[in-house]
């Protein structure tokens, strides 16, 4: 049991994640919002209600951590090293609750979405999926924290660091700590969320990416 407890998780194979793939995902993301920013600028609502909470900025900036979410997801589901598997699963609950942050089910025509996902129904669907995270990982603690660590800190993971400190700025603006006016400050924070958004869908893409790639030998 100790020698599983301590065995070294092999590394990410992070050779295989070439610049070419995530620079074409970045372009069909830039051509994207680019796209969505033009069609919804043909509808006279005003930065105000463009930007505003649940605003098409908002729900753009959900629908990233969403398909990120489901790319960490599918990322856990492909890779064949068990803690990177809970690396991925675990960065995929934490954007799911992202994106459940962003978007206002309440608001949706669905009204089972709207009953599950209200306010504490989100804190309850949260909790439980982390709970049985919580249950699959708790064996290797501090390995699943070393496994993570290395992908946060290494070539795929960094856009998730540059993603937290823009949510950081984000909230100064949130919070009015800059003298720049409350129009400014929406406009601010939310096109720093967005940019954060899409950061950490390429994170989420440089995962998938890797967790189909054989892992690298390890010595003896």
């Amino acid at each position: 049991m100790a020698a599983r407890l301590t065995a070294r998780a092999p590394d990410f194979p992070l050779e295989s994640l070439t610049t070419r793939p995530l620079l074409w995902i970045l372009a069909g993301i830039a051509a994207f919002i680019a796209v969505s920013l033009a069609l919804a600028s043909l509808v006279d609502i005003g930065p105000i209600a463009f930007f505003s909470e649940n605003g098409p900025v908002e729900n753009l900036q959900a629908g990233f951590y969403g398909v990120a979410a489901i790319c960490f997801g599918w990322a856990a589901w492909s890779s064949g090293e068990r803690l990177h598997r809970r690396v991925f699963a675990g960065l995929g609950l934490f954007v799911a609750a992202l994106m459940l942050r962003e978007f206002d089910f309440t608001h949706s025509d669905t009204p089972t979405l709207a009953l599950l996902f209200n306010s504490r129904g989100t804190i309850a669907v949260m909790l439980v999926a982390w709970l049985a995270f919580a249950a699959l990982s708790w064996r290797d603690p501090l390995g699943l924290l070393s496994a993570g660590l290395r992908w946060v800190f290494g070539r795929g993971g960094r856009p998730l660091i540059a993603a937290a400190v823009l949510l950081l700025l984000g909230s100064l603006f949130d919070h009015h700590y800059l003298p720049v006016g409350r129009t400014i400050d929406l406009i601010g924070e939310e096109a720093l969320e967005l940019v954060a958004a899409v950061l950490v869908l390429l994170s989420a893409a440089a995962a998938l990416l890797v967790s189909r790639s054989p892992l690298p030998a390890t010595s003896a």
